[in-house]
């Protein structure tokens, strides 16, 4: 859906996702053991001290800034559906 409608899961709603933290050394038995109960678990990222900066996002070697999106853009492609006859 992300991809038809162009929204950055990172800054929609994402409802139906389950993010959790844990502790790094135990980051991979927790994928294993959600293993085979969840469509995709992945490790998405690493909580760090305050003094390493803000809230970032690494994708492979680019590191960004993590920022309030405003109006999320989940809501846009929901009144683009409703405009098309959706939910009648």
């Amino acid at each position: 859906m992300c991809d038809l409608f162009e929204i950055n899961p990172y800054i929609s709603i994402s409802e139906g996702t389950l993010i959790l933290t844990a502790k790094e050394e135990f980051a991979e038995d927790l994928v294993e053991i959600l293993r085979g109960q969840l469509h995709r678990r992945n490790i998405i990222g690493k909580v760090t001290e305050r003094s390493e900066g803000g809230k970032r996002i690494r994708f492979g070697q680019d590191v960004k800034e993590i920022k309030h999106p405003g109006r999320d853009p989940f809501w846009k492609a929901m009144d683009y559906g409703m405009s098309k006859g959706g939910l009648r």
